[in-house]
C-alpha cells in the first residue's frame, strides 16, 4: 500500500476530517442563522408595485428598508414606510401622514392636520388630494395608530380607504430614495476602480 493510501484511510487524517467537515458545517449554519435574524428582525426588502408613491418612488424599484428605527421609538410624520395593508396582509409603501392622536381632515384637495393646512413638497404640483372613503369627516388617529397616504394621491389606496394603521403593521422604514442614489454611487465607484 502506498504511503498516500496509508495516510488517507489512518484514523489520524479521518479524525482531521471530521473536525474539518464540522467546522465548515458550524459556520455554514451560523451564516444561515445570523442571515435568517437579519432578514426577519433588521433588513427586509421591499419592491415597488404600482403607482401609488409616483414621483418619489417608481414602480419596479427595489428597496430595503430596516426596521431598528422603531425599536425605541414610533414611526415620525414625513416617514416612508413599509406597511403591511390591514385588509388583506399585501406590504404596501406609504407616507406616515398623521400620528396618534393627530385631527386629519381632507378638504378642497389638501390635507388639514390638526386643523392647519400642511406643506407636502413631495407631491406634484398638480395633485390634488381626494377624501376617498372618509368624505369631508375628521379622523382622530386613535393611540398606537398612523394615518399613511401615497405621494400619488389619485391612485393610492391608504388610510383615506381602510383608515389608521395599527402600528404593528408597519414593518420598517425604507432606505430613502437619496440614500439609494448614495449606496448605487458607492457600489459604481467601487466597480469602476477594479
Amino acid at each position: 500500500m502506498s504511503k498516500f493510501k496509508r495516510k488517507m484511510f489512518s484514523s489520524k487524517y479521518i479524525h482531521v476530517e471530521r473536525r474539518n467537515s464540522r467546522k465548515m458545517l458550524a459556520i455554514i449554519f451560523m451564516s444561515i442563522l445570523v442571515m435568517i435574524i437579519l432578514r426577519r428582525g433588521v433588513i427586509g426588502s421591499v419592491v415597488i408595485e404600482g403607482d401609488s408613491m409616483v414621483p418619489t418612488l417608481k414602480n419596479g424599484d427595489h428597496f430595503l428598508f430596516h426596521r431598528w428605527p422603531y425599536w425605541n421609538h414610533g414611526p415620525k410624520r414625513g416617514e416612508i414606510v413599509v406597511v403591511q395593508d390591514p385588509n388583506d396582509g399585501v406590504l404596501e409603501i406609504k407616507r406616515i401622514v398623521g400620528l396618534p392622536g393627530d385631527i386629519i381632515q381632507v378638504r378642497d384637495g389638501h390635507v388639514r392636520l390638526n386643523k392647519l393646512l400642511i406643506e407636502e413638497p413631495y407631491l406634484r404640483s398638480d395633485v390634488r388630494t381626494d377624501s376617498g372613503e372618509m368624505g369631508y369627516k375628521v379622523v382622530l388617529v386613535p393611540e398606537g395608530h398612523y394615518f399613511v397616504m401615497g405621494d400619488n394621491r389619485p391612485v393610492s389606496l391608504d388610510s383615506r380607504i381602510f383608515g389608521p394603521v395599527p402600528r404593528q403593521n408597519i414593518l420598517g422604514k425604507i432606505i430613502h430614495p437619496t440614500e439609494k442614489q448614495h449606496i448605487n454611487s458607492i457600489v459604481s465607484s467601487a466597480r469602476n476602480s477594479k
